[in-house]
């Protein structure tokens, strides 16, 4: 007997199996249709690596170029989704506003995408720029001009793809955490809906005019959860925004739910056997490749005599080589971005560390001096939970950037705040000391988070311009006086009773280059290591 009569007969005894054997068999009927979604989500600009950039040998979205590839070689009917955050987390993002990424995306071949949060770290321009380049539609449902209440341009809530007369309607939902994350200036003109009303709305619309809805999440796990179970009638989730790696063929109301963890350490993969509905005007899924734990497998009995994965997503290991054209297309920006890195800033007398981090350490002070220096505000405030070393020696531009962390633009604001703002900002501060953590300049305060709301700050010194070396000698914060502050602006949203000062400037500069400004200034730098945030008992 040949191949042919021995795949034939055991695609027949595969009938006699119970349900979940026999997927081969359902594959062979007239007009079945194998569908393939392969999809990625907060990549944060990880091109060429995965979760660690120094290393090289596996990840990045340049190999998960590959593997679609290389599946778009062997199945019929693939489609590739992206659900948002690409346009965060490197050099080549900062220095370039999120182009990086999206000319990348471009050269990956992406058929929809979602944005995420960080996609409007540059502000609302930017994001345009960069949404308009990624050479594919951007769906969200709930991404909404201010003015007029349609769909914010470029975006579009839903598109619909036809693979093999199957529609496949897609839509995308994005965080309303946005609106807290970004400084409003930066979303001037963007009005975020409730993602679950604007599900609840548009779902049915699509069940009408697709066989298969899908939607693009940047919404969290916890969320597709509970949005799956509201919101009847999406027959898959692809999710972002909380970096969950699902393991499992995970399905709640109806809807399979997957996520590939972050950083362009894996690329998911659903498979769907549709079969023709029984009046012909269109599919039904029929089965789903590691539903309820059955995994098609490979060979005869497997549909399409094909091989199929054993778990939601493929690793990108290093057996992948990265796809030559996404290379291409990110090397102008790599390019740039280590000679940006390479350019020297400094000398450091000795290391300035992280030492007592988060919060108050050598680390925190030097960002912050530096900002308050380039910006001549009164007072500076930065993210305290920065961490690395800075020296001892010559310090890079790459070295200094590399000890931020946090979000990639970090845009720096200049507020005015009185002295009685400063005071309940720090009350706020000092109940959380390490929730909130800290780095100051030009401000010296004693706490006890033992006390109760309000008595919690015991004594707040301000340094004055030109500022004094020595605290002891810093003035007395004024409650009615207005003081400069410059904040990195995510930091500064923590605390209400800053929002609520006036604003000078809603954009003074990005952390990064306001600290190369500083540093390039100051020419020698050394650690300070006295506290300018101090912990009492009394």
């Amino acid at each position: 007997m040949g191949w042919t009569g021995t795949r034939r007969l055991l695609r027949a005894l595969a009938c006699l199996l119970p349900l979940g054997s026999s997927v081969a068999a359902l594959a062979d009927e007239p007009g079945a249709v194998v569908l393939t979604i392969l999809h990625t989500n907060d990549t944060h600009g990880h091109v060429l690596s995965g979760t660690n950039l120094s290393d090289e040998t596996h990840g990045g979205l340049a190999r998960a170029a590959t593997v679609a590839r290389q599946v778009r070689q062997t199945m019929p009917n693939v489609l590739l989704f992206d659900t948002g955050d690409w346009a965060h987390g490197t050099p080549e993002e900062y220095l370039s506003a999120g182009a990086a990424s999206a000319s990348v995306l471009r050269a990956v071949g992406y058929d929809a995408i979602c944005p995420g949060n960080h996609e409007f770290g540059w502000g609302a321009d930017a994001a345009r720029t960069d949404l308009m380049a990624v050479g594919c539609p951007v769906v969200c449902a709930n991404l909404l001009d201010a003015t007029t209440g349609q769909p914010w341009d470029p975006v579009r809530p839903w598109v619909i793809f036809t693979k093999s007369s199957v529609r496949v309607a897609v839509f995308g939902l994005t965080t309303l955490e946005t609106v807290s994350l970004e400084w409003p200036s930066f979303l001037a003109g963007i009005k975020f809906e409730d993602p679950f009303a604007a599900a609840a709305r548009l779902v049915p619309e699509l069940r009408r005019q697709a066989d298969v809805v899908v939607l693009l999440s940047h919404l969290g796990l916890a969320q597709d959860l509970l949005l799956a179970a509201a919101v009847p009638g999406i027959d898959l989730i692809l999710g972002g925004h909380s970096h969950s790696n699902v393991t499992t063929r995970l399905t709640a109301g109806g809807a399979v739910i997957a996520q590939t963890g972050a950083y362009a350490e894996r690329i998911g993969r659903v498979d769907l056997l549709l079969r023709p509905t029984t009046n012909g005007n269109g599919y039904l899924i029929a089965d789903v490749n590691g539903k309820d734990g059955r995994w098609w497998g490979s060979g005869p009995e497997a549909p399409l005599g094909a091989t199929y994965p054993t778990s939601p997503s493929i690793e990108l290991d290093g057996s992948y080589a990265p796809d030559p054209t996404v290379v291409s297309a990110y090397a102008i920006y790599r390019d740039e971005a280590r000679w940006r890195q390479e350019q020297v800033l400094a000398t450091a007398d000795a290391a300035i560390t992280d030492e007592g981090a988060p919060g108050d350490t050598p680390l925190s002070r030097l960002v912050a001096d530096q900002i308050r220096a380039a910006t001549g505000a009164d007072v500076a405030l930065v993210d305290g939970k920065m961490r690395g070393t800075i020296g001892p020696g010559k310090v890079t531009a790459g070295q200094a950037w590399a000890a931020l962390g946090g979000y990639t633009a970090q845009n720096v604001v200049k507020l005015r705040a009185t002295g009685t703002a400063l005071r309940q900002a720090l009350e706020q501060w000092a109940g959380s000391p390490a929730g909130l953590a800290i780095g100051v300049s030009g401000l010296w305060a004693s706490y006890n988070p033992a006390k109760q709301l309000g008595k919690r700050v015991q004594d707040v010194r301000v340094a004055g311009q030109p500022p004094d070396p020595d605290p002891a000698r810093w003035e007395p914060l004024e409650p009615n006086r207005e003081y400069t502050v410059a904040a990195v602006a995510y930091v500064a949203r923590r605390f209400p009773s800053l929002m609520a000062c006036r604003v000078e400037s809603n954009q003074l500069g990005w952390t990064r280059e306001l600290l190369a400004k500083g540093l390039r200034a100051a020419g020698r730098i050394a650690p300070d290591m006295r506290s300018r945030l101090v912990r009492t008992r009394g």
